[in-house]
């Protein structure tokens, strides 16, 4: 009998190459409608059984062990192929508190620095007060001025 890949997951090192070619066999698997895979079914079967010893283990199986190798940049480019520049695959848990596998966009948006923080790291870096400025400021009006 062979053991499921949340069975093996228990038993393995985060770096055993086997384990981690059989869990993304699991993911491969997935129902593109439902988001599940035979992993996924595993872990709902464990929750829908309510033991909270069970539950437990298998919650840090899954941050210890699953979720870090599903993680990794490698092993998305073997699931998403050219798509995973643009998409990342995970194991989440739904609104019913079952785990699915969805693929998703990946946020490319790039986070634009607060302009005001800039300038009062650049201040600080600088050694400039908010008068050095101001002063900075008023001598340019007085030139215009003049």
């Amino acid at each position: 009998m062979t053991q499921s890949t949340y069975t093996q997951a228990k038993a393995v090192n985060k770096k055993n190459e086997t384990f981690t070619e059989n869990l993304l066999k699991d993911i491969r698997k997935v129902n593109k409608d439902t988001g599940q895979c035979p992993l996924t079914e595993e872990l709902n079967n464990i929750i829908k059984g309510g033991n909270p010893e069970k539950i437990g283990e298998m919650r840090a199986v899954m941050s210890a062990t699953i979720q870090p190798i599903l993680r990794k940049a490698h092993n998305q480019r073997k699931l998403l192929g050219e798509a995973q520049k643009t998409h990342k695959i995970r194991v989440i848990l739904n609104d019913d508190n079952l785990y699915h596998v969805v693929i998703e966009e990946k946020d490319e948006t790039p986070k634009l620095p607060n302009f005001w923080e800039e300038v009062a790291k650049l201040q600080a870096l600088c050694g400039v007060s908010d008068e050095d400025i101001i002063d900075h400021f008023m001598r340019i009006e007085e030139k215009r001025a003049a």
